[in-house]
């Protein structure tokens, strides 16, 4: 039992968490009578979630994703720290090991405990069902929901590790495989989560080269203006660099010392209409009045155009951006692509091999 410890220590504080969480969220929300019939589509929706990403791509599959993010994304410094971190976790099984005797947990006892990391999973899950068509993703606000249904779908996971080391007979050989099962998941986990934050560091210097260039080509941005960035790229894989209009105008008014500055970026949402480019995020229209304070500015070609008239709105985009998506790949244009997949692959970023040259 000594290796069921640590997750049954776990196992009792998020279950109590959970209960507290989907209490809180009943008693908030209520229960409506319009909300029963869509509980197959929320049991439909979440087990495809809890297939495709907690016990899917981000689940057992877990291997298979670090061993594309250190073939995508190679970095020397990341693989000595993960080294190291290998031979720590083995070295601290084998101790832990040796020093309890053989005693490796039965089959039941390891079916017994994926039962319970299936019911954490479920109830972390719970106060979200309101919204049924919400996806689960490693970044973006989405990934707190992922959040609290990790450690449900971790005991889980540990114990089909438990259930596949058992088929071995010898108790030494069950342990070796479960030690090194767990490392192997662990090392995956270190890798991944090292690779994910490579892109943020990397959008951080894309932002400020941004910020940077508009400074340099406007040095001065009067009260009331409004700034349209066109042609940069709103994310380097699952990070964003400027994707919405608080984005690019909060870094401006910190940059400008001015709060009355307005900002957004070009995106297949921005319309161009007859009296004033429009943009909708999540429901809230931004409408911006053409004038000469209305200035969109691409720094890929240099340009930059004073926005007086719809007439000269459509020539700006039709001659620099007709597809309203800045010339980017669909990897740098959707933070919810994989980055370790190939349609999902970011060149140029996240390698040390690249800084070497």
């Amino acid at each position: 039992m000594f290796l069921l410890r640590p997750a049954i220590g776990i196992g009792k504080p998020c279950l109590s968490l959970a209960l507290a969480l989907y209490k809180l969220a009943a008693e908030l929300g209520g229960v409506h009578g319009r909300f029963l019939h869509r509980i197959p589509q929320i049991i439909h929706h979440g087990f495809i979630q809890a297939i495709d990403f907690n016990y899917g791509y981000y689940g057992l599959g877990l291997p298979a994703v670090a061993w594309n993010a250190v073939r995508f994304y190679p970095n020397t410094e990341v693989l000595i720290l993960a080294a190291i971190l290998a031979c720590a976790i083995l070295a601290y099984f084998f101790y832990v090991v040796r020093s309890s005797g053989p005693n490796f947990p039965r089959p039941a006892v390891w079916t017994r405990l994926l039962g319970l990391g299936l019911v954490i999973y479920a109830l972390g899950y719970a106060p979200f069902v309101a919204y049924p068509v919400l996806n689960l993703t490693s970044t973006d606000p989405e990934n707190r929901i992922a959040l609290a249904a990790a450690v449900g779908a971790t005991i889980s996971i540990i114990s089909l590790l438990g259930l596949a080391s058992c088929l071995a007979r010898s108790y030494l050989i069950r342990t070796r495989i479960f030690t090194v099962l767990v490392a192997i998941f662990a090392l995956s986990g270190f890798l991944i989560v090292n690779a994910i934050g490579c892109f943020w560091a990397a959008a951080y210097q894309r932002q400020n080269a941004v910020i940077a260039s508009i400074r340099q080509e406007l040095p001065v941005l009067p009260s009331g203006s409004a700034l349209i960035l066109d042609a940069v790229c709103p994310s380097i894989g699952p990070a964003p660099v400027f994707e919405f209009d608080y984005d690019l105008a909060g870094a401006l008014r910190i940059d400008y010392g001015n709060p009355d500055l307005r900002a957004n970026v070009v995106s297949p949402v921005l319309k161009v209409g007859e009296h004033g480019l429009t943009s909708v995020t999540y429901g809230y229209v931004d409408h911006y009045s053409y004038g000469s304070n209305l200035i969109v500015f691409n720094p890929k070609d240099k340009v930059i155009e004073r926005l007086t008239s719809a007439e000269v709105a459509r020539r700006f985009f039709r001659l620099h951006d007709p597809d309203f998506n800045g010339r980017c790949s669909p990897a740098r244009l959707s933070p919810g692509i994989y980055p370790f997949t190939k349609n999902g692959f970011v060149k140029g970023v996240c390698s040390s091999r690249r800084r070497a040259r």
